[in-house]
């Protein structure tokens, strides 16, 4: 329970910080490009070099005080405007900041983008965290702004050779001292342990904490209902965000922390793999059913990150050629629109858009790409010349049953996944919901945006994902 003292030091930092000016004057975007990359075909990293290249383009040109936050028009978070546009830069520094790392040390490192973008990092992160006119603000108990925090601290490992190890002291002990903030504040008992466990283990790794909290990894860990696939909390069912979610959180928890938070830590992350697989069909489409809809291209990260533990060839073979067709499907689709990541299934669809995301929550649609630039920072080719070219067997159908929710059923030969769900998901509802949606609206001045699911009026989805193409 929030106490009196912390909604209201919530509330007022909303009115002074959520009235942020936002237009769209002035923006760069490129209609003809974002018409093309349907027709490429993600076969070549060159491929995603040029999206990611682009994408900085983009959001450069709307970074606004001091590189600390991105001006991006769309649907609004019920956050605020500043938290709003404080996520166009934490969510847009990984994808850049695992490019760097990929690119460093390559004759293209002299690009003058390579040095544009180093530039924008070091800005962001050092003017964010200063206490001044730029600064992203102090951590409060349950805050999106811990959230992000998560997000710069991946950043600045990612980049440590030529980020962090440049910073001066008085630098880093700013980043550091805000870091450390949001680890000490309360959260939800969910995915969002997560997020502070990830920036323990990065400040763990700069030498700035002595250990990281091992009781918050024990509550995570008892999310666990089968191997690789967590509840989001006690309370808490599976979706297909928290399946990624969790995933991807956990990868970098292992690979920041080098195993030493729990040696079974790599297994629990490959684990996911054994049934999440059969989620894909061959043409690169899944059913998505759950929150976060707008996130849908990390849908892929469970297979990267195994495809860099312990995919056999075969897998590898596999997941590399699938790769393509995912991106292809979304881009020639159209989930690109003026410069940013549409929010929603593919094009905009505010019926399908959390009251928690905002304008550029969907950048986390591009974490498939920080991990693909990871995997090849590593010399570990998940995209290659031959990516695409893979003969899935034809195995008729396959069905796997995922707790005691759902169960997927893959026919290969149709080139189709249904999941058939145990129940409807009901809708929670009564005063309670009511009486809070009614408070945030006299605090706010708006309305909740109430997001709908297929999983509320479907037992069987699939594939072609007809719910959401039927949205206007």
């Amino acid at each position: 329970m929030i106490e009196a003292k912390e909604i209201y030091r919530r509330v007022l930092k909303y009115y002074r910080n959520g009235r942020l000016y936002v237009n769209n004057a002035g923006f760069y975007s490129d209609a003809e490009f974002e018409e093309s990359i349907g027709d490429l075909k993600f076969n070549d990293i060159l491929d995603y070099n040029s999206l990611t290249e682009y994408i900085y383009k983009c959001y450069s040109s709307r970074a606004i005080i001091g590189n600390t936050r991105i001006k991006t028009v769309g649907l609004a978070s019920r956050n605020g405007n500043d938290i709003d546009s404080i996520e166009g830069v934490s969510r847009f520094l990984p994808i850049i900041s695992s490019y760097l790392n990929y690119m460093h040390g390559s004759a293209d490192d002299e690009k003058e983008c390579f040095n544009e973008m180093l530039t924008f990092v070091r800005e962001s992160i050092v003017n964010g965290t200063t206490k001044g006119d730029y600064y992203w603000g102090d951590h409060l108990d349950y805050d999106q702004l811990i959230c992000e925090a998560s997000d710069i601290a991946i950043s600045l490992w990612i980049s440590k050779p030529f980020i962090w190890d440049r910073l001066n002291n008085f630098e880093k002990e700013n980043v550091c001292n805000w870091l450390k903030s949001a680890t000490e504040k309360d959260v939800s008992q969910n995915n969002w342990i997560i997020f502070q466990l990830t920036i323990e283990a990065v400040l763990y790794n700069f030498g700035f904490l002595d250990s990281i909290d091992k009781n918050k990894y024990e509550k995570i860990s008892g999310f666990q209902v089968e191997p690789g696939w967590f509840k989001d909390g006690n309370d808490g069912g599976i979706d297909y965000y928290n399946a990624w979610g969790f995933n991807y959180g956990l990868f970098w928890l292992n690979r920041i922390s080098g195993g030493d938070l729990d040696p079974g830590l790599e297994s629990m992350v490959s684990d996911t793999f054994q049934k999440y697989q059969y989620f894909f069909d061959s043409s690169g489409r899944l059913p998505y059913f759950g929150r976060s809809v707008s996130y849908r291209l990390a849908a892929i990260c469970p297979l990267i990150t195994y495809f860099s533990l312990k995919a056999s060839k075969r897998d590898k073979d596999r997941i590399s050629s699938l790769l393509p067709n995912f991106f292809k499907y979304h881009f020639k689709n159209g989930i690109l629109k003026n410069g940013t990541i549409t929010q929603g299934f593919i094009t905009d669809s505010k019926q399908v858009v959390d009251d928690y995301s905002g304008p550029n929550s969907a950048l986390w649609s591009l974490r498939a790409l920080v991990l693909i630039y990871t995997l090849h920072s590593d010399g570990d080719e998940i995209i290659t010349k031959t990516s695409g070219v893979f003969h899935e067997d034809q195995l008729g159908k396959v069905s796997v049953r995922v707790g005691s929710e759902f169960s997927v059923i893959n026919d290969t030969k149709n080139n189709s996944v249904k999941i058939n769900f145990t129940k409807k998901t009901e809708e929670k509802k009564g005063k309670k919901n009511y009486v809070s949606s009614f408070v945030k609206f006299l605090i706010y001045r708006r309305f909740v945006r109430k997001s709908i699911y297929p999983e509320l009026s479907e037992l069987t989805i699939s594939s072609d994902n007809y719910f959401y193409r039927k949205l206007k």
